[in-house]
């Protein structure tokens, strides 16, 4: 593999008094799948929101582009690169589709830049149909697609997805995969990964993480991995 785009070294944050990362260490490649597994409430959506700047890093650095951005604002990090796609998608539900594809634009510093439609309706048809609608008139699936769509409309480099399969139908979930596969092998763009589904992860990701209690506990290569490895980490 290749250059580094992110590291995060011996990582702790927490909520109060509640510390939920107790030094989390990982590493992603450029153009490359990153995914991290573990039960619910390990640390794994605290993890990413600590990357993006959302929850203070209480120590440990995060490190983006050879450059520590650990205490840099979600905005910052935003403008400098960084996309973050949270779990329940956040869509703004009574803007239409293209209207949240422009709020988009808020992490490009160039004011004149535009959404690129073509790329974007390449990848995701179904919001060139849905253009006029209200995303809140969208299904579960749809409103995925819209949120995926509208951080990549920030062109960034590196793009943070918290289980993006939850809650939607298995034939969208097939068509987000290849997406992912595509903007690391075409685009280069870096994807860290937040997800469940082993069905799902497995054939999108070069290199796993698994979590259990706020740390990294096991990692390998896609290769490295069997169906029974995977399924056993994720039941620790």
């Amino acid at each position: 593999m290749g250059k580094s785009i992110l590291k995060v070294n011996s990582l702790m944050s927490a909520y109060g008094q509640s510390t939920i990362l107790w030094g989390t260490s990982l590493e992603v490649k450029k153009g490359t799948v990153t995914t991290v597994m573990g039960r619910n409430g390990v640390g794994k959506t605290t993890l990413l929101k600590t990357i993006m700047g959302l929850v203070p890093a209480v120590s440990g650095m995060v490190e983006y582009n050879g450059e520590d951005v650990t205490g840099l604002p979600a905005f910052k990090k935003s403008r400098m690169g960084i996309a973050y796609v949270p779990q329940g998608r956040e869509i703004i539900p009574k803007l239409t589709v293209y209207e949240n594809l422009k709020l988009g634009l808020e992490a490009v510093a160039d004011k004149k830049a535009r959404i690129p439609e073509e790329e974007i309706y390449a990848m995701f048809p179904i919001l060139k149909d849905f253009r006029k609608r209200l995303g809140g008139n969208l299904s579960g699936g749809q409103q995925q697609q819209l949120a995926i769509a509208r951080a990549l409309t920030g062109r960034p480099s590196l793009l943070l997805l918290d289980e993006p399969t939850e809650g939607i139908q298995p034939s969208i979930s097939q068509e987000i995969g290849i997406i992912l596969k595509r903007l690391a092998r075409e685009q280069g763009i870096s994807v860290l990964l937040v997800e469940q589904k082993i069905d799902f992860a497995r054939p999108v990701t070069d290199y796993f993480y698994f979590m259990n209690r706020g740390v990294v506990v096991s990692e390998g290569s896609s290769d490295e991995m069997s169906m029974e490895e995977l399924q056993n980490h994720i039941s620790l």
